[in-house]
């Protein structure tokens, strides 16, 4: 409501005083005071669109792991095209609000941010085929993990009390390496074992297989494990 908005009650007063002669009328707060405020409206759609981009994010499987969400962020389609959300400056803002990264810009893309990705693209192919990361990698995550952060202790009387890790400095180098952290994480024989990559060669989907029995085998088995199966009976019925 424009009662409660003082600055644009004055540009609606500003904007009468300066109406010609004949076409002046008497402006008051009180008969302006129902008129919805437009900087309110400005606010409630932005909110609005952000709320349908996560919504995509998420709907499109992102938004779980962030070393993975970068990974897949060439996005192909199960038949080989792929989209690069990377080079897509909502998505990429939205990855970075998802995960609480900060308010960093997305334009110019950095160079270093593509490196990272081909680099963990080449880690989850590393574990999904169980086979160990070389010294070379683990010098290059240690690289990235060597991003000085501040600690900072939040006390919550009727919660559980948190230790956060900030940013020294807030760019991407911080980016990289909270990616970093959350590949780190996982690297263990309990989680290794659950990062695969789905078979399709025209999806290459990496992910984390959250079934009780670690059997998963497609990156969803409506998509790209229902193309397999018409694959293989278009083959028998080649072969007869």
């Amino acid at each position: 409501r424009l009662a409660s908005c003082l600055t644009c009650r004055l540009m609606l007063l500003l904007t009468n005083l300066w109406t010609p002669p004949l076409k002046l009328r008497s402006t008051t707060f009180d008969n302006i005071s129902n008129v919805s405020c437009p900087v309110t409206h400005i606010k409630l759609y932005s909110q609005t669109i952000m709320s349908g981009q996560k919504t995509q994010f998420l709907k499109d499987g992102f938004g779980d792991i962030l070393w993975l969400d970068i990974v897949n962020s060439k996005h192909y389609d199960g038949f080989g095209n792929f989209t690069d959300h990377l080079q897509d400056t909502v998505w990429l803002t939205t990855l970075l609000a998802h995960y609480q990264l900060g308010s960093i810009s997305p334009t110019p893309l950095p160079r270093e941010l593509l490196d990272l990705r081909q680099w963990l693209r080449h880690i989850a192919q590393t574990i999904a085929q169980n086979v160990p990361l070389t010294q070379e990698d683990i010098d290059i995550l240690n690289d990235y993990l060597a991003e000085p952060g501040v600690r900072h202790f939040r006390y919550a009387p009727e919660q559980e009390s948190q230790i956060l890790i900030k940013p020294v400095q807030l760019n991407w180098r911080w980016v990289y390496a909270e990616t970093a952290v959350s590949l780190a994480n996982m690297l263990n024989p309990k989680q290794q074992k659950r990062i695969k990559i789905c078979p399709n060669p025209g999806c290459n989907w990496a992910f984390f297989d959250t079934t009780r029995g670690n059997n998963r085998r497609w990156c969803n088995d409506l998509t790209c494990g229902n193309r397999d199966k018409v694959r293989r009976y278009r083959r028998r019925q080649n072969t007869q």
